[in-house]
């Protein structure tokens, strides 16, 4: 009999055996092998298994499925196949070890579509890094700067002139009053 065998982030592992027909994998309580996990999309894959021969179908989940590290829309399983569904990983397991012949591609199809790479799960020290590709989502324009601030640098001069006119008259009256500023013992 196949089953697939589930491994959440916390390290519970989770078993399912395959029955003939599909089986349904997601977050919803309604599929064959409900699964409590983030990653999971609410109907996220199903598994189809006719005799010996086995396939999986994203069932356009939001995180994807991947299968040995490509991200796959429908595909052939064989024994030992590592499935990802969004992060959570889980691997494939039959009775028999045979690996079925892939159906052939369609006559339409001119040649075959790449298949995306599984995403890399950043380390903790490129979480903080931003990606080369950031643009500002803010909803104010970014205030571009041509030249020196001439306004601001005047209003600084202005506040600089303010103080040392206030300084020199303040220390000119201390002058004119004759108020000693410092007493001799």
């Amino acid at each position: 009999m196949a089953k697939i065998q589930i491994t959440l982030p916390d390290g519970t592992a989770l078993s399912h055996d395959l029955p003939q027909g599909s089986t349904t994998i997601g977050r919803a309580d309604d599929n064959s092998f409900a699964v409590s996990a983030d990653s999971f999309s609410g109907h996220h894959a199903e598994i189809s298994v006719s005799g010996n021969t086995f396939s999986i179908k994203d069932l356009q989940s939001t995180n994807g499925t991947f299968l040995n590290g490509a991200k796959i829309t429908e595909s052939p399983l064989s024994h030992g196949d590592k499935i990802l569904f969004g992060k959570i990983s889980a691997v494939f397991l039959t009775e028999t070890a045979t690996r079925p012949t892939p159906p052939p591609a369609p006559a339409f199809q001119s040649s075959p579509q790449p298949q995306e790479e599984a995403p890399a799960l950043p380390s903790p020290a490129q979480n903080s890094v931003r990606p080369a590709d950031f643009k500002n989502s803010s909803p104010y324009p970014k205030e571009e700067k041509d030249g020196p601030d001439t306004v601001r640098m005047a209003a600084y001069a202005l506040a600089l002139v303010a103080s040392l006119v206030f300084f020199f008259s303040v220390y000119a009256a201390t002058i004119m009053m004759e108020i000693p500023v410092f007493q001799k013992p």
